[in-house]
């Protein structure tokens, strides 16, 4: 889209097309309708020609939101610049950094980024974000999810209160609603129209904006409703487990040089393990029968193991601090893990990177030497 200037710029209408594209883009809620606006700009305007269009139209499928925002992407989408992995880097590396330190620092980068993970968990179980409203849905949501999902969930609440929904029609089980949401772009203001399919039977509800598909959080327009339905729980297929606060995260049993996790017992058991099971996969793979009898007993094993794995999982997460509910108080302080590696101060340094450190050292020394010279002079004079 940003490409648009470049090559649409030199048509009289660019202005009428631009905005054209936009809407077909943006304010498209189905496949249906971006198809209908795309065809009507391009007749409209006359741009069958336009190869750099065609080529848009042709891979639809893989940027437009209509298409892609009913999968789950976890917030990601296509159209994300790079900002994040700059800012990641950010005070480790620049564009004098060899590709020696870069080595080095990028596993101190990454060492920070999980600290950083370890400290935000850590400060969910310890405090909770205060609620906004006096909603039970927001109650039972900051129970469950870490502080930085639910202040997510909070925005979306709040939002909600430019929205109004209408009862349009029910066919059998299943009620239709209209949610009118009143944005502002730029000095404008309009409304849009959402439709949302709700079963009260199995509490299923689903809005045209596919807001909980894409990025896994209720949108604005079914918190209205149903707070307008005055509905106190939300049933747990619209909690996701990956953003609970007390949710074990299976990366974390991996052995890795720049967590400290290599040190810890389970991750030395996980490994073991790992190790133990691909000696008897290789053993298992030689055959469809032995494959056959190998997975039985794995299933076997699963069934027997699954009571013991969950009270296990249980008792670690009282152990590693409160429960959701937030009724136990008890905080232990996290296992002291020594940080692997030579000490910042005793790294060595290559011979460009010292020359340009103390060249910009000496020029520093040179600068307040003048400056202290010619505050000396004024001084006296």
């Amino acid at each position: 889209m940003k490409k648009i200037p470049e090559k649409l710029g030199r048509y009289e209408a660019y202005e009428d097309i631009k905005t054209a594209l936009g809407n077909a883009v943006y304010d498209s809620l189905t496949t249906e309708e971006f198809e209908s606006s795309w065809q009507n700009m391009v007749d409209q305007y006359l741009l069958y020609d336009n190869e750099w269009l065609q080529e848009l139209y042709r891979n639809r499928h893989h940027w437009v939101p209509a298409y892609v925002k009913d999968t789950f992407w976890a917030g990601m989408s296509t159209t994300q610049r790079s900002e994040s992995m700059n800012s990641f880097f950010d005070g480790y590396v620049n564009s004098k950094t060899t590709l020696r330190l870069f080595i080095e620092q990028y596993e101190n980068a990454l060492r920070d980024k999980v600290e950083k993970e370890n400290i935000a968990d850590f400060h969910s179980f310890k405090s909770t974000v205060p609620c906004i409203t006096h909603y039970d849905i927001e109650k039972q949501f900051q129970l469950v999810y870490t502080n930085s999902k639910f202040q997510e969930f909070q925005k979306e609440l709040t939002r909600k209160m430019y929205c109004y929904s209408t009862f349009i029609k029910r066919e059998g089980a299943i009620e239709v609603y209209q949610v009118t949401e009143d944005i502002k772009i730029g000095d404008k203001r309009k409304d849009i129209v959402y439709g949302i399919l709700l079963n009260e039977e199995e509490f299923e509800v689903k809005c045209y904006c596919h807001h909980f598909e894409f990025r896994g959080i209720l949108c604005r327009h079914v918190l209205c409703l149903l707070t307008q339905k005055k509905v106190k729980e939300v049933p747990l297929r619209y909690i996701l487990e990956r953003w609970k606060k007390n949710i074990k995260r299976k990366h974390n049993f991996i052995r890795c040089t720049y967590s400290g996790m290599e040190d810890t017992p389970v991750a030395k058991r996980f490994d073991m393990l790992c190790n133990t099971f691909y000696e008897v996969a290789k053993a298992g793979a030689i055959s469809d029968e032995s494959c056959n009898v190998l997975v039985e007993a794995i299933h076997n094993l699963k069934i027997q193991f699954s009571t013991n794995s969950d009270n296990s999982t249980r008792d670690l997460h009282v152990q590693e601090g409160p429960s959701w509910d937030g009724k136990n108080k008890t905080i232990l302080n996290p296992v002291a893990v020594r940080s692997r590696g030579r000490p910042p101060t005793l790294r060595k340094e290559n011979k460009v990177d010292r020359k340009s450190r103390e060249k910009m050292a000496r020029e520093k020394r040179q600068k307040r030497k003048k400056k202290k010279t010619i505050l000396r002079y004024f001084f006296f004079v």
